[in-house]
């Protein structure tokens, strides 16, 4: 098996150095050995776990989920990491929903506060009498006093 230094497993991840380093900081990559030097080594297995990991970040994993699939992943030929990852990616789903959910109340507000702004004139907007401008106040119908 050919061993590589970090210069080449980045540029054959398409992960840079720092990135390699960080994933292993946080435990989810091990070098397959170093060099009498220190320098690290990593084979194709560590390579295929990177790539994993840049997968598992394009699903919007966790980096504590993704550790518990690079530890279930040693089982992968058993099946033994498909019901996690099958879960893993059912929760992801609902919180995308949840989120998008949000996001669209969220727009429906943008939404509102866009027609109150064009529908109110500039001196109801500023205010004669107010310190500071009072236009976010005056779309949003909350008093700049609270």
């Amino acid at each position: 098996m050919k061993l590589m230094q970090i210069g080449e497993v980045s540029r054959l991840s398409g992960l840079p150095v720092r990135t390699v380093h960080y994933y292993e900081d946080r435990g989810l990559l091990e070098p397959a050995s170093h060099t009498e030097a220190g320098y690290r080594l990593y084979g194709r297995e560590e390579l295929a776990q990177l790539r994993f990991i840049s997968r598992a970040k394009l699903l919007g994993l966790t980096l504590e989920e993704t550790r518990k699939l690079v530890a279930l992943a040693e089982g992968c030929n058993r099946g033994e990491i498909v019901p996690d990852l099958e879960e893993t990616l059912r929760e992801k789903l609902r919180e995308t929903e949840r989120k998008m959910e949000e996001l669209s109340a969220f727009k429906e507000n943008l939404l509102y506060y866009e027609r109150q702004l064009s529908e109110t004139g500039p001196a109801e907007l500023c205010g004669e009498e107010a310190s500071f401008c009072g236009c976010v106040d005056a779309v949003t119908g909350t008093d700049s006093e609270d």
